[in-house]
């Protein structure tokens, strides 16, 4: 059985490190969440490369926004806010085009764009 970890459980300063140490560690697999506000092309390369450069296997990825993580908030209003779901649509066609272009299915639910695959083999 492989296991895998969230990157915002993990330290390091980059993906890169933080699958190396789930490597070390005896895990197969990163669960990623990022913030698509701070999304761009060295970190969609560092992705891309990761299993390569690492041998950790991104196994499965959310695109969120700045209101993830407040489903329980004592602020009410806040908590409405990140219940409302949004429409792949209303995402930045750009985040939208680099999840389809790593093949993978899109789903909202909760403000969050979760782009779950399975590597295939080689």
């Amino acid at each position: 059985m492989k296991i895998s970890c969230s990157n915002l459980m993990l330290p390091g300063n980059n993906l890169t490190e933080q699958a190396t140490l789930l490597y070390k560690w005896g895990y197969g697999g990163i669960a990623l969440f990022m913030n698509y506000c701070q999304w761009n092309e060295e970190l969609h390369e560092e992705i891309l490369n990761l299993r390569e450069n690492t041998g950790i296997i991104p196994c499965e990825f959310a695109f969120t926004d700045e209101i993830y993580g407040h489903l329980m908030s004592d602020n009410i209003d806040l908590r409405k806010k990140s219940r409302d779901e949004k429409c792949i649509s209303e995402w930045p066609k750009s985040v939208v085009k680099l999840a389809r272009s790593l093949s993978w299915n899109l789903h909202t639910a909760h403000r969050i764009l979760c782009c779950c695959f399975i590597p295939i083999r080689k």
